[in-house]
């Protein structure tokens, strides 16, 4: 991702999750943000993915234009080659055309407009996800601005649906 630190090697990545997993209680609830089974080169292990699978899963969603600005407001000091080349990390995914259209965007300076086209593409990603492994999914929860309120709302709505699991 752009802007963030050098990746663990994959040995030390399992080690850092095993150290967390080993900490929590017995019956301690867990959250994990499910994307994919890579987080960047390292993978998440077979046993905690196939996990994760099988859970219930609560969607959260804002708008495409609340998006957008938290995105640009994240990557405001990123600078222009190292978005093109984050673009061109993706580029077999987006296709040369979409790809090179967000890299013309970005090189006139139209940040929002190429972070939009982006989210097109992930989105379409996410929903594929969702579909392949046939998750539940228990609500949607959209306009949640702080973390303390979205905590209290997943707490709140994980009760209502009495999903033990989670």
């Amino acid at each position: 991702a752009l802007q963030e630190k050098a990746q663990p090697s994959p040995e030390h990545f399992e080690n850092l999750i095993a150290c967390q997993l080993f900490q929590m209680q017995d019956n301690q609830r867990l959250w994990i943000e499910d994307e994919s089974r890579l987080i960047g080169s390292c993978k998440i292990p077979d046993e905690l993915f196939n996990q994760m699978r099988k859970a219930p899963a609560i969607l959260l969603q804002s708008s495409l234009d609340d998006r957008v600005e938290r995105l640009c407001h994240e990557y405001q000091n990123i600078h222009m080659q190292d978005f093109i080349q984050a673009v061109n990390k993706v580029k077999k995914r987006l296709g040369a055309l979409r790809s090179q259209q967000i890299i013309d965007l970005v090189k006139q300076g139209q940040r929002k407009q190429a972070i939009r086209a982006l989210l097109f593409y992930y989105d379409k990603a996410y929903l594929h996800a969702i579909d392949k492994y046939q998750r539940i999914i228990l609500d949607e929860l959209s306009h949640l601005h702080s973390a303390k309120k979205t905590a209290k709302n997943l707490c709140d709505l994980a009760r209502r649906k009495a999903c033990p699991s989670i």
